[in-house]
Formats: C-alpha cells, structure tokens, sequence
C-alpha cells in the first residue's frame, strides 16, 4: 500500500501504525517526492489489514494512491 500526504500527517500516521499491535510485522518506507513536497509512505503488510490501514491514512489525511 502506498500512501502521499504531508510531512506532519505521514509522521502521525506512521507513528500510529507502530503503535498498533496488529502492525507488529509491518515494513514502513518513507520518501519525500521532491516535485509535489508531499511524502509517500510505503506498508507492506498482511492483507488483513489494508482496510485498517486505508481508515487509519484517511484519519490523517494520507491519500491511499496504491493497494
């Protein structure tokens, strides 16, 4: 899953899907597009959870752009 927002609103989100037991074994990668200043995090996690994710991302107004 891949999601864009800003600087504040990935780090709120990140920090959240690491204090969610259930993200135990989540793989978290951030980038910044340098054209857009947006930050793209990348989840790679069980696909039990990519409807959990997708509402935590919208909570913090991260855009789910790929599943």
């Amino acid at each position: 899953m891949t999601f864009l927002g800003s600087r504040m609103a990935v780090a709120q989100f990140v920090v959240d899907l690491l204090m969610d037991s259930r993200f135990d074994c989540v793989s978290i990668t951030i980038t910044t597009q340098a054209t857009s200043g947006d930050y793209c995090v990348r989840i790679a996690t069980d696909t039990s959870l990519v409807e959990i994710a997708a509402i935590k991302g919208q909570s913090y107004s991260c855009r789910l752009i790929i599943t």
